[in-house]
């Protein structure tokens, strides 16, 4: 028998049974493993060793071979004041009557043979593995909220804004804050956010109406609950611009003037769910290049938008011309610093060789229905080159196209003309937030798995509200979001949240990706961490195909 069973090491354990040569085998087993465990002979020292240690305990183990009665009327007790800590009971032989007693008093789970200690072994750490997750999953809650200024994120605002009838979000954009941070250095650039904030915190109500959220490096929200009969939203971004802009920003004898942009979306019909974080977005782009220092969104400026009819001429005329292209970025082991696979990305050329990036045509495609056209050509050629390489290759999916049957033929008609890639394709889920149907999602895959491809997430740690039905999808390989990998060579909660991320993925036994190491200093901590593969501009930029 193994002295130490591994990932349990955050559980504090409450181990009682009266069998000495049992408790000397499990003793030694819970202690190794655990991060402690309390072993008592008698029940009756169960009340001072837990009011002593209510706060820490995680898990009460208890032989139940007699006195049982008083035994529940003690785990009763318990139970009335904390209705989180997890029972597990074993016994020889166990009455009917009393196994009700056990189900009432909320005992998780039930061992009989309690002289086979094996079986008992694999039953109690069956159980702490759902508290080993739960201990994990307190990290990965950190990612509603931006590490750097303690607000929560953009994730946090799509699930606070999901299928309610919020009134209005407000987006304030710094335009140009990149600039500030190359210029007087990250240090300046985050304590001029934190004053930033301040000001917005000043500027709105103190009540339970107004909250702010922090979206990206450059970009914050105010989410407005509750319909204000009285405002004037022109007045308010106005307003709210003057405070933000006219006063300049001092930090270490530096004066720092900035501009903002400022998109408003009004849900007017409060019968009705409108997509404000979308209406929004859309007005703060049409601010910007319109020159304008805020805008209020409506149905007439979308309808004006004359960049999107530009952008869908441009996207015709790549597909029809062979001009949707794809560029690798290298995939590196972090033991050897080898590259062993690449991720495709799509890129778009124009008439005139401009070269457009996905987040400028993407959206726009998937609404003119032309985006699986630009799936399938992203699948033939990253399949057609690496057919040839020994890489692996990732290919990004959508959620449309994993709901989409005639991709998923597209896909196996493909890999069966080209069986050597069966097990050097990796497809990795994009926007996994916004899946609703698990099922047919899961059938996808399965179907694709099949075959010998592996299934990646994308951008994990930015939110995940579902993260136990994306376990469902039994994937292979998480990708660290960049937003939390950037920062984690010297933030702590960055940190924290990498190594429950580790945590969990090695209890899983899934591979993981650091996305956007950009430093020897960012690759040598996910290094460190036991992260198997990074990927960002220290080890390669995205490039053409025929410069691979």
């Amino acid at each position: 028998m193994e002295s130490c069973i591994v990932g349990y090491h955050k559980i504090n354990a409450l181990y009682v049974d009266s069998s000495m040569r049992r408790r000397k085998v499990l003793g030694d087993l819970f202690l190794s493993s655990f991060n402690f465990a309390f072993i008592a002979s008698y029940y009756s020292e169960i009340p001072k060793i837990y009011k002593e240690n209510n706060d820490e305990l995680d898990l009460i183990i208890i032989e139940m071979d007699y006195d049982v009665n008083e035994k529940i009327s003690i785990l009763k007790s318990i139970r009335s004041e904390n209705k989180f800590i997890s029972i597990v009971v074993f016994s020889e032989f166990i009455k009917q009557d009393d196994l009700l007693k056990f189900i009432d008093v909320g005992v998780q789970k039930v061992i009989l043979e309690s002289n086979n200690e094996i079986k008992v072994i694999n039953e109690i750490f069956d159980s702490a593995s759902d508290i080993n997750f739960r201990h994990e999953w307190k990290g990965i809650s950190r990612y509603y909220e931006d590490i750097n200024t303690g607000l929560e994120n953009n994730e946090k605002l799509i699930k606070d804004i999901e299928n309610k009838k919020d009134y209005a979000v407000i987006i304030i954009n710094v335009d140009k804050f990149r600039k500030i941070n190359e210029f007087y250095g990250y240090d300046i650039g985050d304590n001029i956010s934190l004053q930033i904030i301040e000001r917005i915190k000043k500027f709105i109500p103190t009540n339970d109406i107004f909250k702010i959220y922090k979206l990206q490096i450059d970009e914050y929200a105010i989410l407005i609950r509750k319909r204000i009969s009285f405002m004037n939203f022109d007045m308010f971004a106005k307003a709210l611009y003057d405070e933000l802009c006219e006063k300049e920003y001092v930090y270490d004898n530096n004066y720092i003037n900035i501009a903002v942009s400022i998109g408003v979306a009004v849900n007017e019909k409060s019968n009705i769910k409108q997509d404000l974080l979308k209406n929004a977005n859309f007005a703060i782009e049409h601010a910007r290049k319109n020159d304008e220092r805020f805008v209020v969104y409506s149905s007439e400026i979308e309808n004006l938008s004359e960049d999107n009819f530009e952008i869908i001429s441009i996207i015709k005329y790549a597909i029809n011309n062979d001009k949707i292209h794809v560029y690798y970025q290298p995939i590196v082991n972090n033991k050897t610093r080898n590259i062993e696979k690449y991720e495709a990305l799509v890129r778009m050329e124009d008439e005139h060789g401009n070269i457009y990036a996905p987040i400028t045509f993407l959206g726009i495609a998937k609404q003119i229905k032309l985006y699986s056209y630009i799936t399938k050509i992203v699948i033939t050629k990253a399949i057609e080159k690496f057919s040839a390489l020994p890489y692996k290759v990732s290919i990004n999916l959508s959620v449309g196209d994993m709901m989409n049957e005639e991709i998923k033929k597209f896909i196996i008609d493909k890999l069966l003309e080209h069986p050597e890639m069966y097990q050097r394709l990796i497809f990795e889920i994009l926007e996994t937030e916004s899946i609703s149907n698990y099922d047919k999602i899961s059938a996808f895959l399965d179907d694709i798995k099949r075959l010998g491809c592996k299934i990646s997430i994308d951008d994990f740690g930015t939110g995940y509200s579902n993260f136990f039905n994306i376990l469902k999808l039994n994937v292979d390989t998480i990708k660290i979001d960049g937003s939390i990998i950037k920062n984690v060579a010297t933030d702590k909660n960055a940190q924290v949240i990498t190594k429950a991320i580790v945590g969990f993925a090695r209890e899983l036994n899934i591979e993981l990706v650091a996305e956007f190491v950009s430093t020897e200093e960012i690759y040598n901590k996910v290094n460190n961490l036991g992260i198997a593969y990074s990927q960002g501009y220290y080890f390669g930029k995205p490039v053409p195909e025929n410069e691979i």
